[in-house]
């Protein structure tokens, strides 16, 4: 199972080593997976002089890992890079120079490419989906257009393990908002039809998806019938059949936010968050069975008396689960908090992540198959925003809190992926005066004990 971002990659390495011979030793470091000591490398994905927003990060069972952002200014177009075996390939430009293409989301095929999707808005017809592989000898395959025309936002791609991809998303068809998906194949053929994934009349939006190791579509979404928004889901299999759109959030109350994540033996979880009687908003958890049971009730996750916002999900390899979430305590402080679920649904205690006094944001969360959790967000500490990230491993222990972007610059709009031996990648936004960067940061090696690990400065 490897995690993405939609959803960093961290090194460590042991105290002892001086910082300065990092550079040197790092082909040695990553010789191998058991390699003693790990190092931070990273530095800029975009070019510079340019305005890179919006990074998205997939990675592989090997620790190749794929970056897709937006530039911003006189011409938004999609760009993407591979770093594979360490080495970072070329920007390459994806979309149409002078449209407007936007929500750029990245996925890792089986044989190493990477597949990126967006949303373009063409001055002479209108939005639509998109997409394109990148490979990684740096080769652009045809460009497709997955969606008709209208108004598009919001792509979501997930791939299986055959190469097979499904991609949804949100589109304004004149009289409401509908998620829709088509399946792009292994070897490149799109579905012959777009599929209409929500109820027809319902205004519906935050589009997910994700695959069951049987080639199943999980897709995930929020929908109002002009009584209350519901988080609903439904099935798409290999051959093309929709399951029934079913219900988790229950009440009168509005859902939003729903994230899912699809565990190795096809049971899917889903967290979204919900106004309670009380007045504040919590998190709440379903569990739906690879057979298509649902629970029978929804799981309350985040404490009672202040709000809880913007869920996060992972699951391992055992189906055991992390979430995250923000809190906000009804002072204007708003921390970072993460808990356990068991396969078996036992919740572990509410952790705070993140330091108090410092506000924190865009909380991002991706889980390895060994069950290490990567948190990343944005934290304010008066004077600028920092990228901040810190780890949950299996034992329960929490790992230091780690600052990656650089000191004296604003940094914003994380992303945090994680293969499946707990190598951890990050992507964000470094501000300038001029040109903003996407810049990332990227371990080689397996983790070490949180005792072990120390961030390292990467330039």
């Amino acid at each position: 199972m490897t995690a993405r971002g939609d959803n960093s990659i961290r090194r460590r390495a042991r105290r002892s080593i001086l910082i300065g011979l990092a550079s040197v030793l790092m082909a040695g470091a990553c010789a191998g997976a058991a390699a003693a000591e790990t190092f931070h490398v990273g530095g800029d994905l975009s070019l510079g002089g340019v305005e890179g927003r919006e990074p998205d990060i997939a990675v592989n069972d090997s620790g190749d890992q794929a970056f897709a952002w937006r530039l911003d200014g006189c011409c938004w177009e999609v760009q993407a890079r591979l770093r594979t075996d360490g080495v970072l390939g070329p920007v390459r430009t994806l979309s149409a120079i002078n449209d407007v293409s936007t929500y750029p989301g990245v996925a890792i095929l089986p044989n190493g490419d990477a597949l990126v999707v967006w949303n373009r808005y063409d001055y002479g017809y209108g939005h639509r989906v998109e997409a394109q592989t990148l490979s990684t000898t740096n080769v652009l395959g045809p460009l497709h257009t997955l969606s008709d025309i209208g108004g598009t936002v919001d792509p979501q791609v997930a791939v299986d393990a055959s190469g097979n991809a499904v991609i949804a998303w949100r589109r304004w068809n004149g009289e409401y908002h509908s998620i829709e998906a088509r399946t792009l194949s292994a070897t490149g053929t799109l579905g012959a039809d777009v599929l209409q994934i929500s109820d027809a009349g319902d205004d519906a939006g935050g589009p997910q998806a994700a695959f069951d190791p049987n080639g199943v579509a999980v897709l995930g979404w929020t929908s109002s019938d002009g009584a209350a928004a519901r988080a609903q889901t439904r099935t798409l299999s290999p051959a093309g059949t929709l399951g029934d759109v079913v219900d988790l959030s229950t009440g009168p109350n509005d859902a939003s936010d729903l994230q899912l994540a699809v565990e190795p033996d096809g049971d899917a979880l889903y967290a979204w968050q919900q106004l309670g009687s009380a007045g504040y908003t919590r998190v709440k958890l379903r569990t739906r069975s690879a057979a298509g049971v649902v629970s029978p009730a929804v799981e309350t996750i985040s404490g009672a008396g202040v709000d809880a916002e913007e869920p996060q999900l992972g699951a391992d390899a055992d189906g055991d689960a992390v979430l995250a979430w923000l809190r906000e305590d009804g002072a204007g402080e708003v921390q970072v908090k993460a808990r356990t679920r068991t396969a078996a649904g036992t919740l572990g205690s509410t952790l705070t992540l993140s330091k108090t006094g410092q506000p924190a944001s865009h909380a991002r969360i991706a889980v390895s198959a060994n069950g290490t959790a990567a948190i990343t967000w944005n934290r304010s500490d008066g004077a600028n925003e920092q990228i901040k990230t810190r780890k949950l491993y299996p034992s329960g222990v929490l790992g230091s809190v780690g600052t990656l972007s650089d000191a004296g610059l604003d940094a914003d709009e994380p992303a945090v992926a994680i293969d499946d031996h707990g190598g951890v990648t990050h992507a964000w936004r470094r501000l300038e005066p001029i040109g903003n960067r996407i810049q990332f940061d990227a371990a080689c090696c397996a983790p070490l004990s949180p005792s072990d690990e120390v961030v390292l400065p990467r330039r």
